[in-house]
């Protein structure tokens, strides 16, 4: 995260600085070596694996939900019209 010009370093944002750290821990995790010697690092990635997988099924859910209601919702206006005809 350090921004001192070095040998070797590269200038980027914050941001890419933090994507590209996200995108090496799951290179190492793949690693048999890496998994071994940083148990704790692999856990943790797995951990947020998991914890994105299920965000994103809840959130599919909630699109379906939401969906469903407009569905529901849309058959009862229908049928109020043709209760008013």
């Amino acid at each position: 995260m350090d921004t001192s010009p070095t040998t070797g370093s590269v200038t980027t944002t914050t941001a890419e600085k933090q994507r590209l750290a996200k995108s090496s821990l799951a290179f190492n995790c793949k690693n048999a070596t890496f998994r071994k010697m940083f148990p704790e690092y692999v856990d943790n990635y797995n951990l947020q694996q998991e914890q994105a997988a299920s965000e994103q099924h809840a959130s599919s859910e909630s699109r379906h939900d939401k969906s469903s209601r407009s569905v529901s919702e849309t058959n009862l206006d229908s049928a109020g019209e043709d209760m008013k005809k």
